[in-house]
């Protein structure tokens, strides 16, 4: 008898600014992300996101009663020209996504994990739902995307 390993399935999206994400309005970004149309800062009634001077990606996890303070630390990362980091999850949903906002560039990712979203019965992440989702975002706020980069893994 063959036993397979199968390992947990992850995607992620990648979004290439025309211009450098310097130029964004970060506060914006975030207040966006935090809509109550959409996305939501926070998972599960909690907080993720990656602290001041992180080097390692070592999440921290609090309460979501800290959400104002969260977005005061993630708005002084950005200034800092610090990777920022957070989970979103989309509203009356228990899908959620990872953030990562790296500074003097054009890129923006999107980790794709908690409880993904796939393609019918196979094990193939549905990008088509994440992107209906997040591009609208970028579509409102005037941020041109150069292009668009999906990966499953």
């Amino acid at each position: 008898m063959k036993i397979l390993n199968k390992m947990a399935q992850t995607g992620s999206i990648t979004l290439f600014l025309r211009h450098s994400n310097e130029y964004l309005d970060f506060p914006q970004l975030l207040n966006a992300f935090n809509g109550k149309d959409s996305w939501i800062i926070g998972y599960n009634n909690r907080l993720a996101y990656l602290p001041l001077n992180d080097e390692d990606f070592c999440w921290v996890h609090t309460d979501k009663s800290m959400l104002d303070d969260i977005l005061q630390l993630l708005i002084q990362k950005y200034n800092y020209g610090e990777i920022v980091g957070f989970f979103a999850s989309y509203l009356a949903t228990n899908i959620a996504i990872e953030v990562l906002i790296y500074p003097y560039t054009s890129k923006i990712t999107f980790g794709i994990y908690v409880n993904r979203k796939t393609i019918n019965n196979f094990d193939v992440t549905d990008f088509s739902w994440y992107l209906d989702k997040i591009l609208p975002i970028f579509v409102r706020l005037n941020i041109v995307i150069e292009s668009i980069e999906c990966i499953d893994g």
